[in-house]
């Protein structure tokens, strides 16, 4: 038998899941459900709150779609991330990774390849003016999905390349891009949702 991605979907109040020491496919850690051997991330529970720290050796991760957590730490092992792994984490203000990791790192809560020229991930939970480092050259799609509390994002001119709907779903959002118009690596529906741009922005 298989855990699928929505077997414990809208249990809001579940804190933990306790798994019998004897099951040969997965176990828990601190409520939190991995693969019996450690490398992957089953499912947190959606009551989970605070802060959480993955356990060291996990490779992939399933899904954490989990509203009231507000920071993650992810271990170096991991090997891929994208935004859809947190898309439920409503609070989320940090995403946190091992300086060890050779994949990834965070600045400022905010998740960057280990360069740092790939914006993959902003916290859904972070508020108010967020201006992206410079040396990102390529932001992924969704990479600001549902980040409705900011209200500021700043595109500095490193930025050649945008992916599809980057900033689905930031309601509240003013772009300000630094370039004077939309550069050609910058996908058509880069702004899907039409959120005003200011082009030429300059500080």
């Amino acid at each position: 038998m298989e855990i699928g991605r929505g077997v414990f979907a809208l249990c809001d109040k579940l804190k933990e899941i306790n798994i019998d020491k004897k099951n040969a496919n997965y176990k828990s850690v601190d409520g939190v459900v991995y693969s019996k051997d450690g490398e992957t991330l089953i499912y947190c529970p959606e009551g989970k709150t605070g802060e959480y720290i993955i356990e060291e050796g996990v490779t992939r991760i399933f899904v954490i779609n989990c509203s009231k957590l507000e920071k993650i730490t992810i271990p170096k092992s991991v090997t891929s991330l994208s935004y859809s792994e947190f898309s439920g984490c409503n609070s989320l203000k940090e995403v946190i990774v091992d300086e060890n990791n050779p994949n990834y790192k965070s600045v400022d809560g905010v998740l960057y390849s280990k360069d740092g020229s790939t914006l993959v991930f902003c916290p859904l939970g972070k508020t108010g003016e967020y201006k992206i480092e410079t040396s990102a050259t390529h932001i992924l799609g969704l990479a600001f999905f549902n980040c409705k509390s900011l209200t500021k994002v700043i595109i500095p001119r490193s930025v050649t390349n945008i992916y599809e709907a980057a900033f689905r779903g930031c309601d509240n959002l003013t772009i300000y891009a630094e370039v004077a118009s939309k550069p050609s690596g910058w996908h058509q529906r880069w702004n899907r949702d039409y959120r005003p741009v200011v082009w030429g922005y300059q500080e």
